[in-house]
């Protein structure tokens, strides 16, 4: 999907998917950074984070995985 922007929180609204296994992908100087909403650590979407820390930019694409 192509996102219009926001938060992590308004992608996954975006995004349509309600299983918690769902993930979201981007990809930022080659490498894939993955985020999992309900993951029980921060570690896991530190470089999403990292990545995010002010929102996604208006048309960011992201590969969406639902379940």
């Amino acid at each position: 999907m192509v996102f219009g922007g926001g938060t992590s929180e308004e992608l996954v609204l975006a995004g349509g998917c309600t299983d918690p296994g769902a993930t979201y992908w981007v990809t930022s100087d080659g490498r894939l950074i993955g985020y999992l909403p309900t993951a029980p650590f921060g570690a896991v979407n530190a470089g999403w984070q990292a990545l995010f820390s002010e929102g996604l930019p208006a048309n960011t694409p992201v590969l969406v995985r639902c379940g």
